[in-house]
């Protein structure tokens, strides 16, 4: 449901986004490249920051009543919880570029008012994200995920 809601938000971002929104998020993007020039970067810092790049999407989307189930979801959902648990992605530098590759991408697809390749780029971040969470908690807690079950 969240990618689905991130994509659509990143939509109508694509329509609505205003100069200052744009700036906002490159500046979020610019501040996750930082991150990731630091050898040891920690991933809540980086989640956090990932964090602050979808609200700078979703907060500026032109549509309050998406701008509500995402911030509702992320704060009452069992993702947001499993969260404050510690870090469950973005431990690799791999995890934390191809993050940040999505996120260029994103923005590249807004500035050039491509709604679909920005829907089909936040829908990814998000999808990767949860599957490298599964895979952490399945290799910590042992267990392991029916993938045929995954929503794609």
């Amino acid at each position: 449901m969240r990618s689905a809601l991130f994509g659509l938000a990143g939509r109508c971002f694509t329509r609505t986004a205003t100069p200052r929104a744009f700036e906002r998020l490159a500046e979020r993007l610019t501040h996750l490249r930082q991150i990731i020039a630091l050898d040891a970067a920690d991933p809540i810092e980086f989640a956090l920051a990932v964090g602050r790049v979808g609200a700078a999407i979703y907060n500026q989307c032109g549509n309050p009543t998406l701008v509500h189930l995402l911030h509702e979801q992320g704060q009452t959902s069992l993702w947001g919880f499993i969260w404050r648990e510690g870090p469950l992605d973005y431990a690799t530098l791999e995890r934390r570029t191809a993050c940040l590759e999505h996120g260029l991408a994103t923005e590249a697809a807004v500035r050039s008012g491509n709604e679909a390749q920005a829907e089909a780029h936040l829908r990814q971040i998000i999808l990767e994200s949860r599957d490298a969470v599964l895979a952490f908690l399945a290799e910590t807690r042992g267990g392991s995920v029916d993938q045929s079950k995954l929503l794609r």
